[in-house]
């Protein structure tokens, strides 16, 4: 089946990728035919066809949706879902709206966003996302202590941070375990990456906390730059300084060569802390004009 799949004949109605996928396919040059059907330059043995009658394709990663619509001329929706809590949100279909930034609006199950002491928040506020509803699991089996920490009043907790506009739609701004505290300030690692990959000169991007003798913790940045050379770290922290408070500037941003990545495509922010948070003395610098 999977090699029929590959076969240039082949075409579906519905793709769900993940965001590797989504990524090495969307690097092909793809044109369409005559007939309306988009063709990828890739070897045959990768080429593939989007049918006519394909309705959308899933993927979960903001940056490749203008992409891979303008290739394939289908719809390119967001979708977020776990496997505790099944589908939770998604894009709706044209010519519904899609919001920039978005997952979508809820897919039945329940949504609320939960604060640090365990009340619910606000429309437009940042916590933790906590779901329920038929699709979510029952719990862990035999392992009370884990279903505690999963669990609140029956509403299980994703460990996503997000929050919920007045009209339903669900943004995602993080993990819990990975926001960064800079003295005292709550830094999302994934703002700070979404600034710097505005930038025409950033392929990818990866924030990630390092102790800091003061402050707790400082931010540092890993850029992979489409040319090497062809943008200075103080480039990019005045870019950011533009886009993001000054606390959320990362102090320092090393340059990769590729960022590491799970099987999954999901940046390994630990392994770049590890790597890079052996030094520390490093010295926070405000950022030029900072204020």
């Amino acid at each position: 089946m999977a090699r029929r799949l590959l076969q240039d004949r082949v075409s579906c109605a519905r793709l769900v990728s993940i965001p590797t996928c989504s990524s090495s396919g969307s690097r092909h040059s793809i044109r369409p035919t005559t007939r309306g059907r988009p063709r990828c330059s890739a070897p045959s043995s990768t080429r593939w066809s989007a049918a006519a009658s394909r309705r959308d394709i899933r993927c979960a990663k903001p940056s490749l949706q203008q992409r891979l619509e303008r290739a394939l001329g289908v719809p390119v929706l967001q979708a977020y879902a776990m496997t505790e809590g099944g589908g939770i949100a998604h894009d709706p279909l044209p010519p519904a709206r899609r919001k920039a930034g978005s997952v979508g609006l809820t897919a039945g199950c329940e949504v609320r966003v939960l604060d640090e002491g365990g009340k619910f928040l606000p429309v437009g506020a940042v916590g933790e996302i906590i779901v329920r509803g038929c699709e979510v699991f029952g719990g862990y089996e035999d392992d009370p202590e884990a279903n505690a920490l999963a669990f609140h009043d029956g509403w299980f907790r994703t460990g996503d941070l997000g929050y919920l506009d007045g009209d339903g739609y669900i943004y995602l701004t993080g993990r819990m375990k990975e926001a960064i505290n800079r003295g005292g300030f709550k830094v999302s690692p994934t703002a700070v990456d979404a600034a710097l990959m505005q930038h025409s000169q950033v392929a990818d991007a990866a924030t990630f906390g390092v102790p800091h003798p003061t402050l707790g913790e400082d931010v540092i940045a890993a850029v992979v730059a489409r040319a090497p050379g062809s943008v200075s770290e103080q480039e990019l922290r005045d870019f950011a300084l533009q886009r993001l408070a000054g606390f959320m500037v990362p102090t320092r941003i090393v340059f990769m060569s590729e960022l590491p990545k799970t099987a999954l495509g999901k940046v390994r922010r630990h392994a770049l802390a590890d790597t890079f948070g052996i030094d520390r003395r490093i010295e926070f610098t405000p950022p030029r004009d900072a204020h």
